[in-house]
């Protein structure tokens, strides 16, 4: 799939739906950011970059190619996920404490050993 030269300046959200999609050339763009989720295209194999000005990923990584540039893509998501767990676990400790009363609190370190 060709989107090169068009002066795009991302790339578009509609290309995310193409699920077997093999080759993407988006050169020769004014893209300056990868989407994560680019890294859902699982059959990807061949990925154009060149010519864009790039700041994420990292121009060092798309100079490994597209290997390296889904493998940085994957470890982002993956970060991002975990610190969407992080926050929803701090989420739910934070209400959970709001409905402890100090006596449970007591019960409950005991129980951890604190």
């Amino acid at each position: 799939f060709r989107i090169h030269g068009n002066n795009f300046t991302s790339i578009p959200p509609q290309i995310l739906t193409l699920r077997n999609i093999k080759k993407l050339n988006v050169s020769q763009n004014n893209i300056s950011r990868v989407p994560v989720s680019l890294c859902s295209l699982t059959q990807l194999k061949e990925l154009d970059v060149s010519g864009n000005p790039l700041t994420y990923p990292p121009p060092d990584v798309c100079q490994q190619g597209t290997a390296a540039i889904l493998d940085f893509l994957k470890q982002e998501e993956d970060k991002q996920q975990r610190e969407k767990e992080d926050r929803d676990t701090i989420s739910s400790f934070a209400r959970m404490s709001l409905n402890v009363t100090p006596p449970e609190v007591k019960r409950i370190a005991r129980m951890l050993g604190l």
